[in-house]
């Protein structure tokens, strides 16, 4: 009775490890848990746009094309009942007849108000914390690459997983580049796949 009670509990240990082991690697960090204006990345455009509508916003001239049209760009406004985003832009691979979705970014006014920008910024970065627990999550404030005076700022605060990154940024623009390039400050989401993320480190520029 004896050997058979422990094999019992040898088997139950066991069968309950296994079950622990399959609960966290159910509940690993992925990219696609987050969304921007209900998409989700790997999501099929088509979902969203109808094929005339992609292709007629591929050859706008707001659409952004990377190198050796591997990726574009498209922008548009959010959706009219959209509580957080001004405006949306979505990248994917032209080539790809189901245009599956490699980045989502959603854009938020904020001009010359950084203060409501930080505070939008927190809301979302603790929505963040809340869906990727064992995300590596970085924060910084750094001045903007784009400007050479460095007069302009970007606060960004980034998760990153091993399915690609959400990055939170507020754009905290000089007036100088307010005024000459009609940069305005907004608050900016990201989202990218891996594969998104690994073509903008090695190859995009």
């Amino acid at each position: 009775g004896h050997s058979e009670k422990v094999l019992f509990m040898r088997v139950f240990i066991v069968v309950l490890a296994l079950i622990f082991s399959l609960q966290s690697w159910t509940k690993a960090d992925d990219i696609r848990d987050f969304q921007i204006e209900g998409m989700s990345i790997g999501d099929s455009l088509l979902d969203y746009l109808s094929e005339e509508k992609i292709s007629y916003e591929i050859k706008s001239t707001n659409t952004f094309v990377y190198i050796n049209n591997k990726f574009v760009a498209i922008h548009f406004p959010g959706s009219q009942n959209s509580e957080i985003y001004d405006r949306v832009g979505v990248t994917f691979k032209p080539n790809d007849k189901k245009y599956i979705i490699h980045e989502i970014k959603g854009y938020l006014n904020f001009p010359n108000n950084l203060k409501d920008c930080l505070k939008k910024r927190d809301s979302i970065d603790s929505e963040l914390s809340e869906i990727f627990k064992r995300a590596e999550r970085t924060s910084d404030t750094i001045e903007h690459a784009f400007d050479k005076s460095g007069k302009s700022r970007q606060h960004s605060v980034w998760y990153t997983l091993d399915t690609g990154y959400v990055e939170v940024t507020c754009h905290d623009w000089s007036e100088k580049m307010t005024k000459e390039n009609d940069f305005k400050d907004t608050l900016q989401v990201n989202i990218d796949s891996k594969e998104f993320e690994d073509f903008i480190e090695n190859e995009a520029y």
